[in-house]
């Protein structure tokens, strides 16, 4: 939104405050070779300024980040992701998806429960997996839950 500035000052922001890097294009020295998958998540972008903020984030990206990809078997693949899963707008000439409302909770939450089980009891595992069953697998809400908890386990509240 106007408030934030653009999409990519706001990632760069974010990458400063959570200690990742200083700006997009140290993700590519920090993990070079592999790829990177960055997924934005839209709240409360108006429908009709999404095309011009994507379309100005893209080139911005395109300008910043083609020195690091051009030639070097490296991939940088955006997500834009809607968090209103009601409304399926295409951004320019970009593949829109469909997003299922609902997923099948058990088999995320047996491999959660196999990535917890080295760092934390199995009674926090199981008030973790509670939490997320509660919304029945319903994609927005599931994954909300999800980022709580990982920020909980970076914080290390949780962590026995």
């Amino acid at each position: 939104s106007d408030t934030y500035g653009t999409i990519e000052t706001t990632i760069d922001s974010q990458l400063k405050t959570y200690n990742i890097c200083n700006d997009i294009t140290d993700l590519f020295y920090d993990n070079y070779p592999l790829d990177i998958v960055l997924i934005i998540w839209n709240y409360t972008i108006d429908t009709d300024k999404l095309d011009f903020i994507t379309h100005s984030f893209l080139q911005e990206i395109i300008t910043k980040c083609d020195p690091y990809l051009t030639n070097k078997s490296c991939c940088l693949i955006i997500i834009f992701a809607n968090a209103n899963v009601d409304k399926q707008q295409a951004i320019n000439e970009f593949i829109t998806l469909t997003v299922p409302q609902t997923f099948k909770i058990n088999q995320f939450c047996q491999w959660f429960r196999g990535h917890l089980k080295e760092h934390i009891q199995e009674a926090r595992i199981n008030q973790y997996l509670n939490r997320l069953q509660l919304h029945q697998g319903n994609l927005i809400r599931t994954y909300r839950v999800f980022e709580e908890i990982i920020t909980e386990l970076q914080r290390g509240t949780s962590i026995s």
